[in-house]
């Protein structure tokens, strides 16, 4: 069985759909503009299936990480199931959402890991455990955040 890896092509479409949905969400929520996109990443099975560590996948999970600064104390809701944001190689684009407050002075994608490590659902203990796929601010794979 031959698996070919996801291309750039495809991580920068679903970067676009995110962001867009990203903007909009902001735009709705938090008219001030007191949040910022930190962090898009692609995990679950489409991450382990561009690994080759999957023969088919069904869905692309994404997380969708905002920043606020400390002095926002306007809460901004999360909570929730993933939000289908729409369909790309006939497969759903399904969006989490995570609030942190983001210490600029550290590596992204450490912050990440430090506040992954924080977490206990069964989602986040995922993520740490899995292959990630950060789309933004930079791509890169990850075999496991943590």
């Amino acid at each position: 069985m031959s698996i070919l890896p996801l291309s750039q092509e495809i991580f920068e479409k679903i970067k676009w759909m995110v962001m867009n949905y990203a903007c909009q969400f902001l735009e709705d929520k938090d008219p001030e503009r007191r949040y910022s996109v930190l962090a898009i990443f692609l995990y679950g099975g489409a991450a382990k299936y561009h690994l080759g560590l999957k023969p088919d996948f069904h869905d692309f999970d994404v997380n969708l990480l905002f920043s606020r600064d400390e002095s926002n104390d306007r809460h901004l809701s999360t909570y929730g199931m993933p939000k289908h944001i729409g369909t790309l190689n006939n497969k759903n684009v399904e969006v989490m959402r995570n609030v942190i407050n983001y210490d600029v002075c550290q590596d992204i994608i450490e912050y990440i890991a430090n506040y992954a490590r924080t977490r206990c659902s069964k989602r986040w203990r995922r993520i740490t455990s899995e292959p990630v796929i950060f789309l933004y601010p930079d791509c890169k794979v990850l075999k496991r955040l943590i």
